[in-house]
């Protein structure tokens, strides 16, 4: 379906904007000449060009979002800080008849874990059943019938008007997530890293360019309906060897298991079979079919590399805090050494 968008330029309304996706999406908006306004909590440093209309509101205060938004009119609203389904219907509602194309940026956690695990998530796979739109507590087992709520919302209030994202782990520059920066650094270390599993499992990430630039074309083409978005699948063992990681030694998921840990202890890890490595198993031949492209892998580890060494490894304390100590490592290297090799 074609949605029609007013003569060019178009004006485009951010939620969010000056995160860590939000500024690729802004810097491709104006790159082809869009009118951007971004409504922000303000606590980001902002880092946009002065042409960006700015906004101060939190979403925790709908009146506040409503002032700030006064009677403005956009083509476009793209929703990066719906993350409670209360805060996407106020915004939505509110913008119901202001905007004439809502993009909301949900997540692959909005999926229901296929049956079997190695069966790959597709735009037709079962989301989360809706949930109590009231519930604003945000962990492990809520993010996903969270996002599933609010793309039913979106849905009810922009029919037929709707473009729903489920970007896959997101890296690139300006990600401060530590995510694909805890295996950097462990590879840059000194000592003996950690390498879970035997090399078999899989991670799947997608690149926050890739993600911008398929924005665009959504936006171009008046593109309507859902879209994953994930990169290549790859294996344990060739993203160590990308990471020049061979004086590492491999755990057996058995012992991490052991140990306690999880994928906060020890970043993009799931083990193979498992619920969460379901979420590693997106199909995106939907969103390539219209022209989604993917970044080779490697160039975009290079790239996210680069950004972390000329930034001074800006990852937050609180997310230090969860990785997996130099103790803890220490002694499950020791224990497995020699148990578990390639």
């Amino acid at each position: 379906m074609k949605l029609s968008y007013r003569k060019s330029p178009l004006s485009i309304l951010i939620l969010g904007g000056t995160g860590f996706l939000g500024q690729s999406v802004v810097m491709q908006c104006l790159a082809r000449g869009y009118s951007v306004t971004v409504c922000v909590r303000g606590d980001t440093p902002n880092e946009l060009p002065q042409s960006v209309e700015r906004r101060i509101a939190d979403r925790h205060d709908p009146l506040a979002v409503a002032q700030s938004l006064g009677n403005g009119r956009w083509d476009v609203c793209i929703d990066m800080s719906g993350y409670l389904p209360i805060h996407v219907r106020q915004t939505a509602t509110l913008l119901r008849e202001r905007v004439a194309h809502y993009i909301y940026i949900s997540a692959v956690k909005a999926f229901e874990p296929p049956t079997p695990h190695h069966v790959a998530i597709t735009e037709k796979s079962p989301t989360y059943s809706p949930i109590d739109e009231t519930i604003t507590h945000i962990d492990n087992h809520t993010y996903g019938p969270l996002k599933a709520t609010s793309e039913q919302i979106v849905r009810s209030l922009f029919p037929l008007r709707a473009t729903i994202l489920r970007p896959q782990v997101i890296i690139g520059p300006h990600d401060c997530s530590g995510r694909l920066a805890y295996w950097l650094l462990r590879a840059q270390g000194t000592g003996t890293p950690l390498l879970p599993g035997r090399g078999d499992d899989h991670l799947q990430v997608v690149d926050v360019m890739d993600i911008a630039a398929f924005m665009m074309k959504v936006i171009q083409n008046r593109w309507v309906g859902d879209f994953n978005l994930a990169g290549e699948k790859v294996s344990w063992l060739r993203f160590v060897q990308l990471l020049n990681m061979s004086h590492g030694q491999w755990v057996a998921s058995e012992k991490i298991a052991e140990a306690g840990l999880s994928f906060r202890e020890l970043p993009l890890y799931r083990v193979k079979g498992s619920t969460e490595a379901s979420y590693m198993n997106i199909d995106n031949s939907k969103a390539r079919a219209h022209g989604f492209t993917v970044t080779d892998f490697s160039h975009s580890v290079s790239r996210y590399a680069a950004w972390l060494s000329e930034n001074g490894h800006r990852i937050p304390d609180d997310i230090h805090a969860e990785w997996l100590t130099p103790e803890q490592e220490y002694e499950l290297v020791k224990a497995s050494a020699g148990a578990v090799s390639h």
